[in-house]
């Protein structure tokens, strides 16, 4: 069977203008929601063990969990097989997956608490530009996430250091795979000078979003 080529730099650029066209829909101040939630996940792609970390919490949190409550109520072979499942739950060598779905649900979060919070006020075309902009470093972040996920899947990297062999993305993918990706090595990882222009990003964005809500308070209880 001839496996499926996906060039992932294609898709990167199909994906950046998907994010950047919500983005102007939505506005700057709905899209910066967004952002300021994927900063932390951001922190977490350049430090991969403080993902480790939080796994390792939650897992802990939820075996507890399960012992308090869960073993009241249940026999006990159920309640180590249910015991087992948490303990496998994430993928400790590969953090990526867990930061991919939380990224999914930061993401959820912000549209839904956008939605509500703001309304459906009229977007001026200054806000609908520096949303398209917003939204399309919000596409960078989510794909270096996918990047950083397939990277690792594939064991063509460990958590926080990329392998320089380029060549060998594609010739090293397993088997197994009926889907091969090509050109998921990028000179633009969230790491150095990058990480640093996205980290002050999130803090400007963190500012003018602050600065705006609480400049809409006074006005909403006049009304």
């Amino acid at each position: 069977m001839t496996p499926i080529q996906i060039d992932f730099q294609v898709l990167t650029y199909i994906i950046l203008g998907l994010f950047a066209l919500v983005g102007f829909t939505r506005g700057w101040l709905r899209e910066a929601l967004t952002t300021i939630l994927l900063m932390f996940l951001v922190l977490m792609i350049a430090k991969p063990d403080l993902a480790l970390k939080i796994m390792t919490i939650i897992t802990q949190v939820l075996v507890v969990l399960v012992k308090l409550v869960v073993a009241r109520l249940a026999d006990a072979a159920k309640v180590e097989e249910l015991l087992a499942a948490i303990r496998n739950l994430f993928d400790m060598k590969n953090p990526y997956g867990f930061l991919m779905a939380a990224t999914v649900a930061l993401i959820v979060v912000s549209y839904l608490v956008g939605k509500r919070a703001l309304g459906n006020e009229k977007l001026t075309p200054l806000s609908r530009i520096l949303g398209g902009t917003l939204g399309a470093v919000n596409g960078f972040v989510v794909l270096s996430l996918a990047r950083e996920y397939l990277l690792t899947k594939l064991g063509l990297s460990i958590p926080g250091q990329t392998l320089s062999a380029q060549g060998s993305i594609k010739a090293q993918a397993p088997q197994s795979l009926s889907v091969t990706f090509e050109n998921l090595y990028s000179p633009y990882q969230i790491s150095g000078v990058v990480l640093a222009l996205l980290l002050a990003l999130g803090l400007v964005v963190f500012i003018f979003f602050i600065r705006e809500m609480s400049s809409r308070r006074p006005a909403g209880r006049k009304r």
